[in-house]
């Protein structure tokens, strides 16, 4: 299967606190700005492995009116985020929420943060995807994950 046209967006910055409110604030925009967007929700989709998934997922539950997609590979969130993850869930529509798909190791060293977020989730009723097969916070589970993925967010696109 082919991916539709699709331009993906890598920022390598240093993040620090605060990292996945400018990416949406600032990046978002100037993409848009310069490359030949579509400007709908539905086509843009924010995805992340590892502290990118949960940096990504902030951008997801934060901002919903611009990402339908979020995309995590061996991602999760602090214990401490839980709250504010189920404060933007609360004051997002049930329609606008993201489409989700998790996909993580089961011996990924970080699988309390993926356990974090699903408990979140499940708990505010968010569908989601998730895909757990035998592997770790390795490169080599992500990158034999990689097609999966990427055509997972092609799937919003058809």
């Amino acid at each position: 299967k082919k991916m539709p046209p699709t331009l993906i967006v890598v920022p390598t910055d240093i993040v620090a606190q605060g990292y996945h409110a400018s990416l949406a604030i600032d990046l978002v925009p100037y993409v848009d700005e310069k490359y030949r967007t579509l400007h709908d929700r539905r086509t843009r989709g924010v995805g992340g492995i590892s502290h990118g998934a949960a940096i990504a997922a902030r951008m997801a539950f934060q901002f919903p009116d611009l990402f339908g997609s979020l995309g995590m590979l061996s991602g999760g969130i602090a214990e401490g985020e839980k709250q504010t993850f189920e404060t933007w869930i609360d004051a997002t529509s049930p329609q606008n929420l993201p489409r989700v798909l998790i996909d993580v190791g089961d011996q990924d060293a970080i699988m309390r943060l993926t356990k974090n977020l699903l408990g979140v989730l499940d708990s505010h009723k968010v569908p989601y995807e998730l895909n757990i097969d035998p592997g770790n916070h390795t490169g080599q589970f992500w990158s034999d994950h990689m097609e999966a993925y990427l055509l997972w967010f092609a799937k919003a696109w058809e």
